[in-house]
């Protein structure tokens, strides 16, 4: 009796617990403004979810994905949102929410092809629910989502929004859907000349955006009579990006201060990101103000915002750090480095002073090196930063080259080049959005390579002069002035794959490729850093050992590499080979060693990984890598597109020569696009000729190039192989020593067998 009594008790505390619980969801808290409140709650409602029902259990989570999201906790985001999902019947309106939601979340903050997956799969959910559930709350919230997804749709379901403020059932989520409807409507006036704004239908898109800007003002100071919250800084925000575009300036300046005021109550808190991307807008309108006069006050005012904001953006790093895709962009619009160093470069050009050279450099290095290193700290000490470009000065007279570091920078677009030479460094503007948006150009890489495999020679001419005019015409009289043909570059991540060997200086070449590209001019080698280069300079490696990693594939998705097989058994005869077992690969990943790859490389469409295959089922994993410290070791990725990287939104590229690099590799080898297994071993086998002449990597590698050239071999052939790194030497076989071991063997049994004659000789002589 004292057993069920007990039991019956818990029932009705856990329905008593439940009933408390269901006298405040936390969604109707944030829907009402009171977002602190709604916060606890969820976070109590979570904590007790044995005690609570499945459905507020799903409003608990519901609202902590919206609360990550709007404060940029992107992972925390998704992850509640899966444990929403799981709360939820996969027939209710609530379903179709989750997957419009998914689709808002994929196309802003991971631009992968997952959008039309979940953008299809909420309105076939949807069309099934529509009439069984009326909700105007969540019917708002998923024409919303849906309708922000819907800029994959290149704005052909913009009406998804009107219905969207239609469903709005309080203040706080018309606020809200006018908000994301004027944020929406930012898009279609981003117009780069005065003459498009002439067009009418770009006015009325702008004469919308500030009247759904103002009356979502109205609505949110209804809830927040102070005028400050995130929801009026959100506002703010977006209202001033409009006049921004639409050149007024004064208007826009005013709008930053107000969503910065409207911050402060927040600023301890997960807005930082926030009020970060205020101050890099508000620098813009400065830029532009300067652009009009010419009057440098407006450069110095943008320097300060930009200093200003930067322990909100480093607050804002320590707080998301590891959760968040987004936590350190280069392009990304809220980052005060990058615009720091745009900053500095028109400081550069209206002064001409050489300080400012410097602190583009040490801002440069900041976010190159930070992509790789965990705690790469920024140094703005001029004096340090013109001692680091003097030791790359030095650098250059040791090794008679020139050392170009680019940086695009965004908002507006310069594409700009730090040249150091063996007795000067200039800091030189490539090319600037005057004249050309420099991220059209990027996508023009992979499509050049994807005409010369398929010989379409007269369009990669053209293009690839394209590229040439805009990465290095102008370096390139400066090169040939000083007598220059060693070149290192320093690419920019937002670029991968360019090969500049290839590049046309002339757009209408009739003969072969060769007769225009630069590899003719110049030898072209590649790292990751300034920092990189000056560490590794004097570390110039010579092996004894060629360790070579040659997976047998048995299967028909990934073919045998006979042709490479029979080349490292003839190999064998000039070098010291060790073929590594690959049941056991280990010594991959050790110190001092000369690995040469030969196999299949691949890259997972959805994700950040990069893969050497050893079989159907094992693989070598770039985050396996990024584990590891390989100094000392040198790399020949001798694989299909071995150098290609994933440019993931937001975050680093992460190409194979760049991830082994930044763990301290000395170089790498790898390939630009898929390489065919017979002409691959034709390549090394000259590659390894010269290796075996004493002639340095960087040496062997551009003058195999330039034979294979000079005797009418495809550039699909010779064009594909990119260096990365420091110079290393390979020792051959000292053949003399095997010869002269050889001959004490035989000696040996000579003298063994003499002993033994000479021994019976004397027995018998005894006898």
């Amino acid at each position: 009796m004292i057993k069920y009594t007990a039991s019956l008790l818990l029932i009705i505390l856990c329905l008593l617990s439940t009933k408390c619980f269901s006298q405040g969801l936390p969604l109707k808290l944030y829907w009402s403004g009171k977002t602190d409140s709604a916060f606890l709650l969820a976070k109590e409602t979570i904590d007790k979810k044995r005690i609570v029902s499945n459905i507020e259990l799903g409003q608990a989570y519901d609202f902590m994905a919206e609360y990550s999201l709007d404060n940029n906790d992107f992972k925390n985001n998704l992850n509640y949102l899966n444990l929403f999902f799981e709360t939820i019947n996969n027939t209710s309106l609530d379903s179709a929410l989750y997957y419009a939601r998914a689709a808002h979340y994929t196309l802003l903050y991971m631009m992968n092809d997952s959008t039309d997956y979940y953008y299809i799969k909420a309105i076939g959910v949807f069309k099934r629910v529509c009439k069984k559930n009326q909700d105007s709350t969540k019917l708002a919230r998923y024409y919303s989502y849906l309708g922000n997804a819907a800029r994959n749709t290149l704005y052909a379901d913009v009406h998804l929004l009107d219905s969207a403020i239609a469903y709005s059932n309080n203040t706080f989520l018309k606020a809200l859907h006018y908000k994301r409807y004027a944020t929406f409507l930012t898009d279609c006036i981003n117009v780069d000349s005065e003459e498009k704004w002439k067009d009418e239908k770009v006015l009325a898109y702008y004469k919308k955006c500030i009247s759904y800007s103002i009356i979502a003002e109205t609505l949110a100071t209804k809830i927040y009579s102070n005028k400050k919250s995130m929801l009026h800084a959100s506002i703010y925000k977006i209202w001033l990006l409009a006049e921004r575009y639409r050149g007024h300036d004064r208007d826009g300046i005013a709008l930053a201060e107000k969503a910065k005021n409207a911050l402060e109550y927040s600023m301890k808190g997960p807005a930082n990101s926030e009020y970060a991307g205020i101050c890099s807008w508000q620098t813009s309108i400065y830029i532009n103000l300067f652009d009009k006069t010419d009057s440098i006050k407006f450069i110095y005012s943008a320097e300060k915002i930009l200093l200003k904001s930067i322990p909100a953006w480093e607050k804002y790093l320590e707080k998301i750090k590891g959760n968040n895709i987004k936590s350190m962009d280069d392009q990304y619009s809220v980052n005060p480095y990058q615009k720091l160093i745009l900053i500095y470069f028109l400081l550069y050009k209206a002064t001409n002073n050489s300080i400012y050279i410097a602190r583009c450099y040490g801002l440069m290095e900041f976010i190159k090196n930070k992509r790789t290193e965990k705690n790469a700290s920024c140094d703005f000490s001029i004096a340090n930063n013109a001692n680091k470009l003097d030791s790359i000065s030095k650098i250059c007279l040791k090794k008679n080259c020139a050392i170009i570091n680019y940086f695009v920078t965004s908002g507006p677009d310069f594409l700009i080049a730090i040249v150091s030479l063996p007795n000067t460094t200039m800091l030189i503007e490539c090319s600037n959005n005057k004249n050309r948006k420099i991220s059209r150009y990027f996508p023009l890489i992979n499509i050049s390579n994807s005409y010369l495999l398929k010989n379409e020679i007269r369009s990669f001419n053209k293009q690839m002069f394209e590229l040439y005019d805009l990465f290095f015409s102008k370096t390139d009289a400066l090169l040939q002035k000083n007598k220059i043909t060693n070149v290192v570059v320093v690419p920019d991540m937002n670029w991968n794959g360019l090969n500049f060997d290839l590049l046309q200086t002339d757009s209408c070449a009739k003969n072969s490729i060769l007769n225009a590209a630069l590899v003719r001019k110049y030898k072209f080698t590649y790292t990751i850093s300034g920092e990189n280069l000056i560490q590794s300079f004097d570390k110039v490696l010579t092996y004894n050992q060629l360790n070579v990693l040659m997976p047998e594939y048995n299967s028909s998705y990934y073919t045998q590499l006979h042709s490479s097989n029979k080349l490292i058994d003839k190999l064998c005869g000039i070098f010291n080979i060790n073929k590594i077992n690959t049941t056991n690969v280990s010594q991959f990943f050790e110190k001092n060693k000369l690995i040469q790859f030969l196999g299949h490389a691949k890259t997972n469409n959805n994700s950040a990984e990069q893969y050497l295959i050893l079989n159907d089922t094992a693989n070598i994993s770039s985050s396996t890598i990024l584990k590891s410290n390989l100094e000392g070791s040198c790399y020949l990725l001798n694989a299909c597109s071995s150098n290609f990287g994933k440019q993931e939104c937001y975050d680093k590229t992460n190409s194979l020569p760049h991830q082994l690099i930044s763990q301290h590799a000395s170089a790498v080898i790898s390939t630009a696009w898929p390489i065919d297994d017979k002409e691959n071993a034709e390549f090394l086998a000259k590659f390894y000729e010269f290796m075996a002449l004493g002639i340095s990597s960087s040496d062997a590698l551009y003058k195999t190039k330039f034979y294979f050239a000079k005797n009418n071999y495809s550039p699909t052939m010779w064009g594909a192989y990119i260096y990365y790194g420091n110079d290393f030497y390979l020792s051959k076989k000292n053949i003399l020593n095997e010869y002269l071991y050889v001959i004490l063997i035989i000696l040996f049994c000579g003298l063994a067998v003499f002993v033994v004659f000479i021994k019976r000789k004397f027995k018998k002589q005894t006898d």
